[in-house]
């Protein structure tokens, strides 16, 4: 059987339910990334980029006006709205598809012990032959659990958003209230081996 060379992982959280319930990423977020990783150097225009939990585009829509010719994206959902490749899960990808993937992670995956089918850092860095660029809650490094991953994931570099946050459903009116939470783009390099930095955006 052919292996997937694109692929995906699941974009939004699931509610009891089984629905999924998945929460875009607003464009002045993105906006502040890569335009803070294209003056340090981070990302290249020419990058060969994946972002694997598209949903309907948040994020690629924004890197395709920045100009990134090499994108690709899918998701695990195959409902209308979803961008590129529909009904790929992230577990069945090939190793080194990309250069860099580039997502919004659903959390509550990235936070699930390894014994319980978590590690989807483990599968990001799997995909990817460089780098992976994450966003996720600044909580994701307050863990115990999670410390000796971390130190030996070669995580270069987080950009933390001043402001904060708010993510909502998709197709739902953007609360007019400010964020509550605190995000950040973490960012790691296979290649870099020294002490993790810091930056606020």
């Amino acid at each position: 059987m052919e292996k997937v060379l694109s692929g995906s992982a699941i974009t939004g959280r699931k509610k009891t339910d089984d629905q999924y319930d998945f929460y875009e990423t607003p464009k002045w977020a993105t906006e502040k990334a890569v335009e803070a990783m294209l003056i340090d150097g981070i990302l290249n225009k020419y990058d060969d980029i994946y972002e694997p939990c598209v949903g309907a585009g948040a994020i690629s829509d924004v890197l395709e006006v920045y100009g990134f010719e090499n994108l690709r994206c899918s998701d695990i959902q195959t409902a209308d709205y979803i961008k590129g490749d529909k009904g790929i899960d992230v577990y069945d990808i090939e190793d080194n598809v990309c250069y860099v993937v580039f997502t919004n992670p659903p959390y509550n995956l990235m936070t699930q012990k390894e014994k319980n089918g978590g590690s989807m850092l483990k599968e990001f860095l799997r995909i990817s032959n460089k780098k992976v660029i994450l966003l996720l809650n600044i909580f994701f490094l307050s863990s115990r659990e999670r410390k000796e991953l971390l130190d030996n994931s070669h995580l270069r570099h987080i950009y933390v958003h001043s402001d904060r946050v708010t993510m909502y459903p998709y197709g739902k009116e953007p609360p007019k209230n400010g964020g509550t939470k605190m995000y950040a783009w973490f960012v790691w390099d296979k290649e870099y081996n020294g002490q993790t930095t810091i930056s606020r955006i």
